[in-house]
């Protein structure tokens, strides 16, 4: 059995090693997970629904984002990288910092 003590991370703490690491991290429950990297087919997947959603939303007051873009679920304090998400209006920023943005939802 450890007796290695964990400590957890406040969103704060995270935000800020997210803001300066090369690669995307995941938030959950005051842990912070790597993200791995996708299979070619994923890829096509998430391509061809981004291709879809586009001609479905056009004109309308929806945008589709990648996951460059960061999400913070409210409800639950996870912050993650949805492949693709829907804005309708205009986003809520958790801050207003320009890189790797939160949106609130």
């Amino acid at each position: 059995m450890s007796s290695r003590r964990t400590t957890l991370l406040i969103p704060e703490e995270y935000l800020e090693i997210e803001r300066r690491a090369e690669r995307k991290s995941e938030y959950c429950e005051g842990r912070m997970y790597a993200m791995a990297g996708a299979s070619y087919e994923h890829v096509v997947i998430v391509d061809n629904l981004n291709h879809e959603l586009k001609l479905r939303l056009k004109g309308g007051p929806c945008r589709i984002h990648s996951s460059e873009l960061r999400l913070r679920v409210a409800a639950t304090g996870l912050y993650t990288y949805p492949d693709l998400m829907v804005i309708c209006g205009t986003p809520q920023f958790a801050d207003n910092r320009a890189t790797r943005l939160s949106i609130r939802s």
